[in-house]
């Protein structure tokens, strides 16, 4: 099953992956709502102005109060319509943060419809990766004239230790064909642990079950070049699409 880190590489590397994602979780419409949002919080604003200047309406009216009761009358009236409007502008502020909060809560739907949605993916892909990295070694699978439906999934449980950690489960698949068994492994991307832990599982299945004329294969969409390098070390076969370095860190180099 292909790890979250795996995924979020993909999301980072792949445009054509990220774009079917974000056609799957609706990212256009995330982005419209976001602008719906911001048009909110700009009329919170434009209503908070409003209810500045009404209160400084409110503070000038005193003032005309104070500077002659023959305008009190009119003052009156003028702080009553400040009244009115600062109730007005209070009601729309209330009204858009209801609109924001409910902005909010559909927006938290939304992320965790997409979590929910990138999980998903990832159990889909793990569940499918294996049968479509076998269809893109058609050619070569037919060519060996291997059958992949005949192949059998072995586990050997190591209860005692003997081979290692007590306990530890070592898993393969297994292919007779023409006198040979292919001890096979398929993978989207194989890097040099990989090869390392399949040498070291397939020697335990070997001997448990003391298979003499034998093929370790493996499979892999992409390989980096320590992996291909570590396979023809160990005699393992490994057919592959293509190769890749990987980018060696500044740690790395240090060590």
């Amino acid at each position: 099953m292909i790890s979250k880190d795996e995924i979020l590489r993909l999301l980072r590397e792949d445009p054509d992956f990220r774009k079917q994602v974000e056609e799957i979780l609706g990212i256009d419409v995330i982005r419209s709502e976001y602008q719906e949002m911001r048009k909110t919080l700009a009329e919170i604003v434009a209503s908070l102005r409003a209810l500045t200047e009404s209160s400084m309406a409110q503070a000038e009216a005193q003032k005309r109060m104070a500077d002659g009761m023959t305008k009190l009358e009119a003052k009156m009236v003028e702080l009553a319509e400040a009244q009115r409007k600062t109730e007005e502008a209070l009601a729309t502020m209330t009204q858009s943060l209801t609109q924001v909060k409910k902005g909010q809560d559909e927006l938290a739907m939304k992320v965790e419809r997409m979590e929910k949605t990138v999980s998903n993916i990832g159990k889909r892909w793990g569940e499918d990766y294996e049968e479509l990295v076998r269809g893109f070694f058609r050619d070569f699978v037919d060519q060996e004239g291997l059958d992949f439906s005949y192949v059998n999934r072995f586990t050997y449980k190591d209860k005692d230790g003997k081979y290692g950690k007590k306990g530890m489960r070592y898993e393969v698949d297994i292919l007779a064909k023409n006198g040979k068994v292919y001890l096979v492994k398929v993978k989207s991307f194989a890097e040099n642990d990989d090869i390392e832990w399949f040498d070291r599982k397939t020697d335990v299945i070997i001997d448990v079950l003391g298979i003499k004329n034998f093929v370790k294969l493996f499979l892999a969409v992409s390989v980096d070049k320590d992996a291909l390098e570590t396979a023809k070390d160990l005699g393992i076969r490994l057919v592959y699409g293509d190769m890749y370095e990987r980018k060696k860190s500044t740690s790395d180099s240090e060590l």
